[in-house]
């Protein structure tokens, strides 16, 4: 439970959306830079029919891979269109903070968040070069999303993941979220206990 506490902190402090930051630019610069990539033109307007998607736990969906799916791969997935966006952010924990460097490709319509980030750096030091990596995809109230296994958002209930994926640890409370550090998932639920959002990992070794 430790481990997930301190989870759960790093991903708070790092949700910055500080500007987008230039590998041969300094700090001030970086403090008064804001763009968002072409890719972000003519998005399209939501309808009733959200794409299929395969959640593969700890390694990404359908085709796009965890680690080792470039920007070309996420452009080019089933035909949609992304908002890009860049920029830098401060993860941090109980005796440390860093600056990392981050991408994020959105895609509403789908519900459909992928990330990619940078190794993380002191504060104090800004490389000339970096590499950003994807490492997280966010699934939000996409129906048509479900797992090889049959767990489907909208449709499967806390008591479902529970089932596949538990023992729950009798000291977890939390009835609106599941995390499996080790198998690189995580579930949140609505008020009613449907599964609304799930959440891929790199898993624990």
């Amino acid at each position: 439970m430790k481990t997930t506490i301190l989870i759960f902190t790093i991903l708070f402090c790092s949700c910055s959306t500080d500007p987008k930051p230039d590998n041969n630019r300094t700090i001030a610069q970086l403090n008064t830079d804001l763009s968002i990539d072409t890719n972000s033109k003519d998005i399209p307007q939501k309808h009733s029919d959200p794409i299929p998607l395969t959640i593969i736990p700890g390694q990404g969906i359908d085709n796009i891979k965890l680690g080792t799916s470039n920007y070309e791969d996420v452009l080019s997935f089933k035909n949609l269109k992304f908002a890009v966006d860049s920029g830098e952010g401060i993860a941090c924990g109980d005796d440390f903070s860093c600056l990392n460097f981050w991408k994020r490709f959105n895609n509403e319509e789908n519900g459909l968040l992928i990330e990619y980030s940078s190794e993380c750096f002191p504060e104090t030091y800004i490389p000339k070069t970096y590499k950003r990596t994807l490492w997280k995809i966010t699934i939000r109230d996409n129906k048509a999303a479900a797992l090889k296994n049959g767990l489907r958002i909208g449709t499967s209930t806390y008591a479902d993941v529970a089932k596949i994926f538990g023992p729950i640890p009798k000291e977890w409370k939390n009835e609106s979220y599941l995390r499996f550090d080790k198998k690189g998932i995580s579930f949140r639920f609505d008020s009613n206990s449907k599964l609304s959002e799930v959440e891929i990992f790199k898993p624990d070794n």
